[in-house]
């Protein structure tokens, strides 16, 4: 919100609002999971530095620029989501 005032909801233009909100809860998500190293599976330290810095870059105030991060966010995703074990956990109990 230091960058964009939108997040305050001040000069709020309605799409703008629902891209960068969108953006930053992702780029905050994808954030945490590169910082602990898991997200779907393990992550070896390449994936987790680039799902950091389109993180990052997801979490910026340019427009353009949080899309095209949001975009690799989701494909980063899905590749992550089908390289992982489809494997049914048992309870302990």
């Amino acid at each position: 919100f230091v960058y964009n005032p939108m997040l305050l909801l001040q000069n709020v233009v309605p799409h703008e609002l629902f891209i960068l909100v969108v953006s930053a809860l992702l780029g905050v998500i994808v954030l945490a999971g590169a910082l602990e190293g898991w997200m779907f599976r393990f992550i070896n330290k390449f994936e987790r530095v680039v799902l950091g810095i389109a993180a990052l870059i997801a979490i910026h105030h340019n427009m353009a620029l949080s899309l095209g991060a949001t975009v690799a966010i989701i494909l980063m995703m899905l590749y992550l989501k089908k390289t992982s074990k489809n494997e049914e956990l048992e309870p302990a109990v």
